[in-house]
Order: C-alpha cells, then structure tokens, then sequence
C-alpha cells in the first residue's frame, strides 16, 4: 500500500523519527536512531500513526573532512546576499 493510500483513510498522522548520523567509529549502537525509532512505534497506536522510516541526519561539521562527504552551502536571506 502507498503512503497516500494509508493517510488519511487508516490513520490520521505519520510520525517521522529523526536520528544521527553516529560519530561514534566502529563502537557505533545504533542507539542515537534507535531511541527516536522505538519510541515513534511506542507512540503510534495511541496517535493512530503510521511510522516512516528513520531519518539519520547529522551537522556538516561533524562529516566535513570525512572522504566523500558532501555539504550544501547555508542559505543567505535576500537582504544579506548583497554584502
């Protein structure tokens, strides 16, 4: 079934958890995507929600001199873009 196809006719909300990309090298848990995961699913059949999968997100900084990172430059508002 599509996404469409269950919201809004079955459920009512989607939950979206957000994680991190782990800084953590080797030792990594899972726990920083894990936590927000879990407690989505926890939180679903009271909110009559369907879970999307995890979104692991992390600051640029953390990744910047890691081999094939990749950034995006910040966005300027209009009135500082001419500075």
């Amino acid at each position: 079934m599509e996404f469409a196809e269950i919201v809004p006719r079955h459920v009512s909300t989607a939950l979206l958890p957000v994680g991190t990309i782990e800084a953590h090298g080797i030792t990594s848990l899972g726990t920083d995507n894990e936590i927000p995961t879990r407690l989505s699913e926890a939180l679903a059949d009271r909110l009559n929600a369907l879970v999307a999968p995890t979104i692991p997100y992390a600051s640029p900084r953390i990744w910047a001199r890691s081999r094939g990172a990749r950034t995006c430059p910040p966005l300027r508002s209009p009135s500082t873009s001419s500075r």
